[in-house]
């Protein structure tokens, strides 16, 4: 496993971690676009995730 994103949805916020940096991880919240480290080409835009879970 390289990567793993916890989702937290009552905060509206994203931990990723990724092995091959730090261990301490990254903060995300559901206004930003992070980039997926499996994949050289691929961004997720979190509002997009927003949008869907407000339905």
């Amino acid at each position: 496993m390289e990567e793993y994103w916890i989702v937290d949805l009552e905060k509206e916020q994203i931990k990723v971690y990724r092995f091959s940096e730090d261990d301490r991880g990254r903060d995300y919240s559901f206004e930003d676009t992070v980039k997926v480290g499996i994949y050289d080409d691929m961004e997720l835009d979190l509002r997009m995730l927003k949008e869907y879970l407000e339905g």
